[in-house]
């Protein structure tokens, strides 16, 4: 069996070979507190018990939003070694059973460009050879282990994820704005042969969890209440909040931050492809964050394309990477 586990910042986001998909906040809380649980929605988040060969007994952790709702010790990472951590394989374990794998399991996973070349084998020794005995939502136990690991870099594999009509030549310009990191890289069509230029190949720290860090930066002046990325995060979708008994408008401090994030984007790639930019003939953006910031970034990229199903375009791509050997 093989799955593409897109292990993002933000959203942890897989897809097997009949194009089953899951996702879930990249969020993790240690579980066993049961209390008020049964009152709780069944579909909010995951509860995970996993136990490894040589460990004494299992552990129980709560995965994506029900880990932001225990509110207790919620454990997400913006470090640049986040996907050899190990609550990155429990969220790719967490992924693989959801999408009913069992036994050995060919995993296709990804890397920022930035990382790709120094974080790669590193990567390829954390997954490999894991084995586990879990369940998901109190289902039945299945041992997964994760067998052939091939590791892409993101970006590239929005290329394969279809829904694009690349032009016979010119500039391709590809943008992958995520919850951490934007990737970017120039390819250069010229009768059919698509080729990567690397000196126009890269990362830029922003992406739509650094408009989340702005507001609750902002938040925290206005108001004097500091905030976690997880509160900050459940508060995202809501223009007004209500602190200390009374409610405030939010949503000029979003739309600020929103606009500062689509800048920075926006004057990094124009430093990163310099001369080239004003000859792009394509410009194809994918991403959680290319969702967010779509408005903003068609101000400033009017030839702008944004992929379909922009949010799994990095995990479908890694899958017909693997597919097909690339």
């Amino acid at each position: 069996m093989l799955i593409s586990v897109d292990l993002g910042y933000g959203f942890t986001k897989a897809v097997k070979e009949n194009e089953e998909k899951v996702i879930f906040p990249s969020t993790l809380a240690m579980g066993g507190v049961e209390m008020l649980l049964e009152y709780c929605d069944s579909s909010i988040g995951h509860r995970l018990t996993v136990k490894k060969p040589g460990e004494p007994e299992a552990s129980d952790y709560y995965i994506g939003d029900l880990a932001l709702k225990s509110g207790r010790a919620v454990q997400g990472s913006l470090a640049r070694d986040k996907h050899l951590q190990q609550n990155s394989v429990l969220f790719a374990l967490t992924a693989a059973y959801l999408l009913g794998a069992e036994g050995p399991v060919d995993l296709a996973l990804g890397l920022p460009i930035a990382y790709y070349r120094t974080q790669k084998d590193d990567l390829k020794k954390t997954f490999q050879g894991v084995e586990a005995q879990l369940s998901v939502n109190d289902g039945p136990e299945r041992m997964i282990c994760f067998d052939s690991i091939h590791v892409f870099p993101q970006g590239v594999g929005a290329i394969y994820a279809g829904g694009i009509t690349l032009p016979e030549t010119g500039l391709v310009g590809v943008v992958d704005v995520g919850y951490h990191t934007t990737d970017y890289l120039l390819l250069e069509c010229d009768n059919g042969s698509v080729q990567p230029i690397p000196a126009y190949a890269g990362s830029i720290e922003v992406g739509a969890g650094t408009t989340m860090q702005m507001f609750g930066d902002q938040f925290t002046q206005k108001v004097g209440i500091p905030l976690n990325l997880p509160n900050i995060q459940g508060m995202w979708k809501r223009d007004r909040l209500t602190v200390r008994g009374k409610e405030i408008d939010v949503a000029g401090i979003k739309r600020k931050a929103r606009e500062m994030s689509v800048s920075a984007i926006a004057d990094g790639l124009q430093n990163a492809w310099t001369e080239k930019i004003d000859f792009v003939d394509q410009l194809i953006f994918c991403g959680g964050g290319a969702l967010e910031f779509a408005e903003g970034l068609k101000q400033y990229f009017p030839n702008m394309h944004l992929i379909p199903d922009a949010q799994f375009a990095n995990a479908k791509g890694f899958l017909k990477m693997a597919q097909t050997g690339r």
